[in-house]
């Protein structure tokens, strides 16, 4: 019969695939992390190098001082339209935008400071002269003349809502000391650089130490929030700047697509091609493990043949000893018939003839009498053999359960293998106490014992006769009895012992064994008798088989043929 697929022919395919898509998930999302975490080493990165850039290009901030500063010191005198027309060629040269005053500015005497030249387009310090100077310039304009000869950065600082940053130094003018004072508009300065450099979803706060809460870059703000954020630092001359940078992922790719597809697409094609692979082999194991059903009902049902054939062979070797136990009383008793039949004719002639002696009438009674008496016991004899018969073969051929005298079974097989063992002048001894009683299969136990004799007969002594057979049984505990069987013979090493139930094992193979007597005797009191079966052997000192079973058998497949006698 065919049988249906297993549900793990499904179910287990279907978890592997959804295994894989979870774990191509996974993956998926281990990309985008390890592309979010790459951007923001890439971010990090561009912090660094766009903090050095504005460094550098506020070091390059000085380059019009340092150059005007030259210009002081080469010449005696620099008048107004000398440093217009140097600030003039420092914007072409430099290609700077506007966002730049150049002044020299000098001591007033009353504590401030006038401005005797001035070139540039901030408000702060306009072109030319002027009688005084924005009082925010002042501090730099002292820290210069305390640092002389060096050039100093003065602190960021914000007016009017633009930042700005001062560079000053002290030279002479025609004989005279002053401050060469650069002002620059940082804020445009910013904007230029991060016009230049910065990327779309980038900002940066800038913030002097002197004014730690003023944001001197001024950006507008990102419009999402920013996932980075790197703090860095500038130098300059002392001071340090904080540099607080954002990047926002929403301006940026921050996925590689084509990283992204291809973990997709490999993942769903692998959990499928595994999911297809699981099916497969299950499927194949469904259809090997069909056919392995199939060929094992197939041996099954050889081996039932077998058994029953096994049967019917034992069951004919009891017909043929029965047959020679019973052909002796019955040829005794016929013989008895006969003579006492020609005797009785005899008579009849000489009585019709009127010649019967007395003698010979009293002579006829003797021999009536000795012929009745020979008839009678031949007779009762072959009822006896009749009935032990007539129980084993309902026994073995109905495996019926009843209650039966232990003593009385074996007796009984014993009594109809008797012509086989006397044949290889064998000894038999049983030791069965009569109170021993089984409620159990008598058929099946008669079956084990004939197969353990015919093994003993076939293996155990393979030159005739001159052994023994000792059948023995005894109570023990746990409501079982014991039965043991011995035989003085040949004996067999322990690699064969071990060996001696499996079917179709058997050392005479096309001399009179086919392997399965004992493999029966072993099944019949496993499955049918409940028991256990356990052989010891050693070459040269015979062999012992210990069954135990219990005083009720176990129910099993036979319980509907129970019969209680």
């Amino acid at each position: 019969m065919r049988t249906l697929p297993p549900l793990r022919l499904v179910w287990l395919p279907a978890v592997a695939l959804l295994c894989g898509l979870l774990i191509t998930v996974l993956l998926v999302w281990h990309a985008r992390q390890a592309d979010f975490r790459l951007w923001e080493q890439r971010a990090v990165s561009e912090a660094e190098r766009l903090s050095s850039e504005l460094g550098y290009r506020v070091t390059r901030a000085r380059e019009p001082l340092v150059s005007a500063a030259v210009l002081y010191l080469g010449s005696e005198e620099v008048t107004q339209e000398e440093i217009v027309a140097a600030y003039d060629q420092l914007m072409v040269a430099t290609e700077r935008q506007n966002g730049l005053s150049l002044a020299f500015a000098q001591p007033d005497g009353a504590g401030g400071y006038r401005v005797s030249q001035a070139a540039g387009d901030l408000a702060l310090l306009p072109e030319g002269p002027s009688p005084g100077i924005h009082e925010v310039l002042i501090p730099p304009l002292e820290a210069a003349r305390r640092a002389y000869p060096n050039l100093v950065t003065g602190p960021l600082f914000r007016t009017n809502g633009t930042s700005y940053l001062t560079m000053t130094i002290e030279v002479t003018n025609a004989g005279e000391p002053g401050v060469l004072i650069s002002l620059i508009d940082f804020s445009s300065l910013v904007d230029e650089v991060m016009q230049d450099l910065l990327v779309p979803g980038t900002r940066v706060e800038i913030y002097h130490p002197d004014e730690p809460r003023v944001d001197h870059a001024d950006l507008p703000p990102l419009p999402t929030a920013a996932e980075v954020h790197h703090a860095t630092t500038l130098d300059m001359d002392g001071d340090v700047w904080s540099l607080q940078w954002s990047f926002d992922a929403d301006f940026e790719t921050v996925e590689d697509r084509r990283l992204i597809w291809s973990v997709l697409v490999s993942g769903n094609l692998i959990s499928l091609l595994l999911a297809l692979v699981l099916y497969t082999l299950i499927r194949q194991h469904w259809l090997i493990q069909r056919e392995v059903d199939e060929k094992t009902q197939e041996l099954i049902a050889a081996r039932d043949l077998v058994v029953q054939r096994e049967k019917l062979a034992a069951l004919g070797g009891l017909v043929a000893g029965f047959s020679h136990e019973l052909n002796t009383p019955v040829g005794n008793g016929l013989m008895a018939a006969t003579t006492l039949q020609e005797q009785t004719q005899g008579l009849k002639q000489r009585l019709d003839d009127d010649q019967l002696k007395r003698s010979e009438l009293e002579a006829y009674l003797v021999f009536a009498q000795e012929s009745a008496s020979i008839l009678q016991r031949n007779l009762d004899r072959s009822a006896r053999l009749i009935n032990s018969f007539k129980d084993v073969a309902i026994d073995q051929t109905s495996e019926r359960r009843r209650t039966f005298s232990l003593r009385v079974v074996i007796d009984e097989v014993m009594a109809t293998l008797g012509p086989s063992i006397r044949r290889v002048n064998l000894e038999l001894e049983t030791d069965i106490p009569d109170t021993l009683q089984l409620d159990s299969y008598p058929g099946p136990l008669e079956q084990v014992i004939a197969n353990l004799v015919t093994n003993s007969l076939v293996h155990a002594f393979p030159e005739g006769g001159g052994g023994r057979l000792t059948v023995m049984a005894r109570p023990v505990s746990g409501n079982y009895i014991e039965v043991q069987y011995m035989d003085n013979g040949v004996g067999m090493p322990q690699e064969l012992a071990r060996k001696v139930f499996e079917p179709f094992f058997t050392t005479r193979m096309g001399q009179g064994g086919n392997g399965l007597g004992l493999h029966i005797a072993y099944n019949l009191v496993h499955s049918v008798l409940g028991g256990s079966i356990e052989v010891t052997s050693q070459p040269g000192a015979g062999t012992r088989f210990v069954i135990r079973i219990p005083e009720r058998a176990p129910d099993s497949m036979h319980a509907g043929e129970d019969e209680h006698d």
